[in-house]
């Protein structure tokens, strides 16, 4: 899971900036996830020692945890609750 934090500060004083960062994060999310070439051919430009069949078969692998939904993900919620209720503290 991918976390961004900003301070106090800049969240009062960058709401704005925050809100089309946030929402661009979530469109490109969404366009990766739906577009496995899209996503084969921004991966092997940037990464450009990754084969292009590797890349495709990564993206099977990155596409259950691209935050399509802002990262509001019930069932993942409910497991990740139920694990930490049943792990020790450490």
């Amino acid at each position: 899971m991918k976390v961004n934090a900003a301070t106090t500060k800049v969240i009062e004083e960058k709401t704005e900036q925050l809100r089309r960062f946030t929402a661009a994060i979530v469109k490109t999310a969404r366009h990766f996830a739906d577009n496995q070439e899209v996503w084969t051919n921004a991966i092997t430009k940037r990464r450009t020692k990754l084969d292009r069949k590797d890349a495709a078969i990564l993206w099977n692998g990155f596409k259950p945890s691209w935050a399509v939904n802002g990262v509001m993900n019930l069932e993942q919620y409910k497991k990740a609750t139920e694990f930490y209720y049943q792990t020790a503290s450490l």
